[in-house]
């Protein structure tokens, strides 16, 4: 199975769209399987060699970081080049009833 160049970007911006919808850059650091079943949710494509391209494109535009530990390899998801202190810290919201 083939697609198109035109979808292949429309599918990459509906990707990155919807992971900074769902502020995935909270979700830490995953392996692949964790973020192919979000791809799967949002484009609807099960084929695993395009998943994979989207993916390697993603990576390609460092919209994903690349860390290796040991055998495994964990992806983070910072399109906005966050400083990775940002990623342990928790936002307090504090609500006031009258």
């Amino acid at each position: 199975m083939i697609i198109d160049p035109i979808d292949r970007k429309i599918h990459i911006r509906l990707i990155i769209i919807y992971l900074k919808y769902q502020n995935a850059f909270y979700f830490k650091y995953n392996n692949y399987k964790f973020w192919k079943k979000h791809m799967i949710e949002v484009t609807n494509i099960k084929n695993d060699r395009i998943l994979r391209s989207l993916f390697y494109s993603l990576l390609f535009k460092k919209v994903f970081s690349k860390v290796k530990q040991g055998k495994k390899t964990l992806y983070l998801f910072n399109p906005s080049k966050k400083p990775l202190e940002n990623l342990n810290t928790k936002k307090q919201i504090i609500v006031y009833f009258d």
